[in-house]
């Protein structure tokens, strides 16, 4: 879960700007050593955080434009095409545009997409062209 600025970690703990704050401080001074490859999320309102994982490393990141109202299929098929090889950004549009499909038949928007798939709509940052072999 999440809200524009952050995700919601464990308990009562949030997933913000200070969380990523201490990591690069923390990094800097030679204490957290970790790498990211990618970062796959679906919490509502991802793209607030997409700078922030970039941040601290992180090569591609997705992130929802609002609240993500189609965690599932979209992970599921992020998953087939990202595992088989295809990149980044490609298996996040695809799993965005699959998931609109099946669920834009139970939203049906009058001219445009629903709300609720309009919410849901994946942006990249960084390496889109990133692949996981």
């Amino acid at each position: 879960h999440g809200q524009a600025g952050y995700a919601c970690g464990c308990g009562d703990h949030r997933v913000s700007a200070d969380f990523f704050a201490a990591l690069r401080q923390l990094q800097s001074a030679g204490l957290a050593r970790f790498r990211l490859n990618a970062v796959y999320q679906m919490n509502c309102y991802g793209q607030t955080l997409g700078e922030e994982w970039l941040s601290i490393g992180a090569q591609a990141v997705n992130g929802a434009v609002g609240v993500n109202w189609l965690p599932e299929p979209s992970l599921s098929v992020f998953l087939h095409g990202w595992l088989g090889g295809r990149p980044f950004g490609e298996s996040v549009e695809r799993s965005n545009r699959a998931a609109s499909r099946l669920l834009g038949q139970v939203w049906r928007g009058q001219g445009s997409p629903h709300p609720k798939i309009a919410s849901s709509q994946m942006l990249v940052f960084g390496d889109k062209e990133l692949r996981s072999r």
